[in-house]
């Protein structure tokens, strides 16, 4: 079962079965800083229809320095692995979830960089992997990756502003 917590972003990548596109849910927020345990839910993208009946796996996971709260998650397309953007920290932090990772037991996310901003509330990955955008609350940014390059590498370069304009 899937039970929403407090689900926060989706991406649509690559996944364990080659030729098919995988749903990734996170169950990633956390705005009292208190959860010990956090998950993404992973399933096969279903055909357009009206009762979807598909096996969801359950990716749990926890930061190997406490509680994060955190509205941002990127799948690499090339290697599967899923990375984690926090929102409340003095700088967001960057954490990756090295693939293969288990349905079954617990993983613990790596540490892999601190952003020189904060408040990230979305990102999104091309499917070629060469591209990133990251949302905090007050701008669009955006991020080449070149091969070769990690995805903590490519954000820790200086990103172009998108044109942007508030919501309410």
């Amino acid at each position: 079962r899937c039970w929403n917590l407090d689900w926060e972003d989706i991406a649509l990548s690559t996944g364990p079965e080659p030729g098919k596109n995988y749903l990734y849910v996170g169950d990633i927020g956390d705005n009292y800083e208190a959860r010990t345990e956090y998950l993404i839910y992973r399933l096969v993208e279903p055909a357009i229809q009206v009762n979807v009946d598909t096996l969801v796996n359950r990716i749990a996971f926890n930061y190997p320095d406490g509680s994060h709260d955190s509205e941002a998650l990127l799948v690499d397309p090339a290697t599967h692995d899923i990375y984690i953007i926090t929102k409340t920290d003095p700088r967001s932090k960057l954490y990756k979830l090295s693939y293969p990772y288990s349905t079954t037991s617990m993983n613990q996310v790596q540490e892999m960089g601190v952003l020189p901003y904060n408040y990230v509330v979305s990102a999104g990955i091309s499917d070629k992997g060469d591209e990133i955008l990251v949302k905090p609350y007050d701008s669009i940014l955006y991020y080449t990756r070149q091969d070769g390059e990690t995805i903590a590498q490519a954000l820790q370069k200086a990103p172009v502003r998108l044109p942007y304009v508030p919501e309410p």
